[in-house]
């Protein structure tokens, strides 16, 4: 039996003469070696070429050995993945404190945002059971934002798609502030869709929030099936 091929070849752009020309003639080679007919092929459907991680003020990148330099220890993975999801648009990313420092202050907002929200799910215990008018505003508050951050994705409009989600959490955070209490259902409806939402960029945030909702209000309390990671579950569909 011929071997699965791979559907899409990753590699830097400095790589069109070394790896990517490698695998694609030993992919050729091996195919002809077994006689395969075109379908299913070895040879990826698909390349992607993506750039680097520049140092601040020079043309070098971030490599290992280089020893990474530039990158302040403190630094949270979802920062840096999100600083450059939001400003390498295709190209080579070049590092500065002034992006970082930007990347954080969001990540720490959104943070503390999702944190006040699921700790209020978890420490609330007489939450009303009907659902009211609160619970449509938020709700509606939730389909509409949902509908425009996906398709943000979609475009890899992440700074826009960043954007939305920040203003959703204002939103969601000024209307708990009203004197009315939102139902438990709908705090967890709430919980579950933006950890999901956030997930592709901030992929360890969302999988640790997931972790813990998981251990007092699984996904099969809104009647889902509970999944190993946020990362293998879909994008909770929300009714307007």
């Amino acid at each position: 039996d011929a071997p699965p091929a791979a559907t899409i070849l990753i590699e830097g752009h400095d790589q069109h003469r070394g790896f990517f020309a490698s695998s694609l003639l030993m992919a050729h080679l091996q195919q002809q070696h077994l006689q395969l007919s075109p379908s299913p092929p070895l040879l990826p459907t698909a390349i992607l070429a993506h750039g680097f991680i520049l140092q601040n003020n020079t043309p070098d990148k971030l490599s290992k050995s280089s020893g990474c330099s530039g990158v302040p220890e403190f630094l949270q993975v979802d920062v840096l993945r999100a600083a450059v999801l939001v400003g390498a648009n295709g190209k080579d990313f070049r590092l500065s404190n002034d992006c970082l420092y930007r990347a954080y202050r969001r990540f720490k907002q959104i943070r503390q945002a999702l944190g006040f929200l699921v700790n209020l799910l978890a420490t609330s215990q007489s939450l009303p059971q009907e659902s009211g008018v609160l619970d449509r505003y938020l709700l509606s508050l939730l389909h509409h934002a949902s509908e425009r951050i996906l398709a943000k994705y979609d475009n890899l409009d992440f700074n826009g798609a960043l954007d939305d989600f920040g203003e959703l959490l204002s939103s969601i955070r000024s209307g708990l502030a009203a004197q009315a209490s939102p139902s438990y259902s709908c705090l967890a409806t709430l919980s579950h869709a933006l950890v999901s939402l956030v997930a592709p960029v901030y992929s360890f945030l969302s999988e640790e929030l997931y972790e813990y909702l998981s251990g007092f209000c699984p996904e099969s309390f809104l009647g889902r099936t509970p999944a190993a990671s946020v990362h293998l579950t879909t994008f909770l569909e929300t009714m307007e």
